[in-house]
C-alpha cells in the first residue's frame, strides 16, 4: 500500500504560505533598500546645499539670497528627516517580515519532521507485518514437520487396521 501523508493538504497549504512570505520578505527588504538609499541622496543634497550657502556666505552676498539659500536647506533637512523615518519603518517592516516568514518555514519545517515521522512509522509497522508474516509461515512449516514425525508412516498397500465397514 502507498504512503499517504494525512495531512498532505495542510503541509501544502504551509509550503505556499512560506513561499508567500518569502516573496514578501524580498518586497520589504528591497523597499528598505530602496529607502536607505533615497536617504543616502538626501543627505548628500544636505551636504552640497550647506557647501553652497557656506561658500555664498565666503564672499558679498544679499541677505535675500542667502536667506532663501538657508531656507532651501531647512527644507532639505526637513526633507531628510521625513526619509530618514520612511527608511526606519521600511527596516521595521522588514523585519516585522522576516519573523512572519521565519515563523511559515517552522511550521513547514515542523510538518516535514512529521511526515518523516510517519513515513518511518509506517516502514517500522510493516517492517513488523512482514516479520510476523514469515514468523507464522516458519511455525507452519515447523507444525507441520512435527506432525510428520509423530505419525506412523502410512503404509498404502498395508491392510486397513481400523473398524471394517459392516
Amino acid at each position: 500500500m502507498r504512503f499517504r501523508f494525512r495531512l498532505a493538504r495542510v503541509q501544502h497549504v504551509r509550503e505556499l504560505e512560506e513561499r508567500v512570505a518569502r516573496a514578501a520578505l524580498s518586497e520589504g527588504e528591497r523597499a528598505a533598500r530602496a529607502a536607505e538609499e533615497a536617504l543616502l541622496f538626501q543627505r548628500s543634497a544636505v551636504e552640497e546645499a550647506r557647501a553652497t550657502v557656506s561658500g555664498a556666505t565666503a564672499g558679498p552676498v544679499a541677505p535675500t539670497s542667502a536667506e532663501t539659500e538657508r531656507r532651501a536647506v531647512d527644507g532639505l533637512l526637513r526633507g531628510l528627516l521625513r526619509q530618514k523615518e520612511r527608511a526606519l519603518t521600511a527596516h521595521g517592516q522588514a523585519s516585522r517580515l522576516a519573523e512572519a516568514w521565519r515563523a511559515r518555514e517552522q511550521d513547514r519545517r515542523a510538518l516535514e519532521k512529521l511526515e518523516q515521522r510517519h513515513r518511518e512509522r509506517r516502514r517500522a509497522d510493516e517492517t513488523r507485518r512482514d516479520a510476523q508474516g514469515m514468523d507464522e509461515v516458519a511455525r507452519e512449516r515447523l507444525r507441520r514437520a512435527d506432525l510428520g514425525r509423530e505419525a506412523p508412516p502410512v503404509d498404502e498397500k498395508a491392510p486397513d487396521r481400523g473398524l471394517k465397514a459392516r
